[in-house]
C-alpha cells in the first residue's frame, strides 16, 4: 500500500530527478525547485510558523539544563500540534485535519533547535492561542497567516539543502496535492 507522501513525488529539475539522476543540480536549483513545488503543487497552507526553544528553559524548564535536542524537539512539536489542533493522534495522522511540512535545524549560538513550518487544515483555529501554547512551554514563537507570495515555501525548502537541516512531512501531506 502506498503512503500519502508517495502520492506527492518530490520535485524534479528540468525533467531530471532531484534525487540524483542526470547530473547534480546546484543547491540553489534544488532549493528553488522545492520552493516552487511547495508553493504551487499543494492546497494553500494556513500558517507560516517559526518556533524556537528558549535555551534557559531546557527540556525540564530548569535554567542551565541540557538543551532540547532532535528527539525531544520532535516530541514537543507533536505535543504542541496535538494541543493546537485537538488531534490526539489516536486516529492516526493520515486522517488528521492538519497537515504540514517542517524544517528543523540546530541553533548552535542558542544551544538548541528551532522549527520553520507550513501548516494547513488549521484555517479555523486561533493563531494567538497556538502562539501562547508554544510560548508558555518552550520559548519564542511566530505564527502568521500563510501568503504564498512572501516566499515561505522557499524558506522551508532551504532545509532540503542545509548541511545540518532536517525536513519532515506529516503522514497525510501528499493527500493535499492539488488535483488529487
Amino acid at each position: 500500500m502506498e503512503s500519502a507522501t508517495e502520492r506527492a513525488p518530490p520535485p524534479s529539475l528540468n525533467g531530471r530527478s532531484l534525487l540524483g539522476s542526470g547530473g547534480a543540480p546546484t543547491r540553489e536549483e534544488v532549493k528553488d525547485e522545492w520552493g516552487r513545488w511547495l508553493t504551487e503543487s499543494f492546497e494553500p497552507f494556513d500558517w507560516w510558523t517559526t518556533l524556537t526553544f528558549d535555551p534557559k528553559r531546557g527540556p525540564s524548564g530548569v535554567e542551565g539544563h541540557t538543551a532540547v535536542g532532535w528527539a525531544l524537539s520532535d516530541r514537543y512539536w507533536r505535543e504542541w500540534l496535538s494541543e493546537v489542533t485537538g488531534d490526539d493522534g489516536s486516529t492516526g495522522l493520515v486522517v488528521s485535519r492538519s497537515w504540514w511540512i517542517r524544517g528543523r535545524e540546530p541553533n548552535p549560538w542558542r544551544y538548541g533547535t528551532h522549527f520553520h513550518a507550513l501548516i494547513g487544515g488549521v484555517e479555523n483555529l486561533n493563531r494567538t492561542a497556538a502562539w501562547r501554547a508554544w510560548f508558555a512551554r518552550h520559548g519564542m514563537a511566530r505564527i502568521e497567516p500563510y501568503d504564498p507570495r512572501k516566499g515561505a515555501g522557499w524558506y522551508v525548502a532551504k532545509y532540503v539543502v542545509k548541511e545540518l537541516g532536517d525536513i519532515r512531512f506529516s503522514d497525510n501531506f501528499g493527500l493535499h496535492r492539488k488535483g488529487l
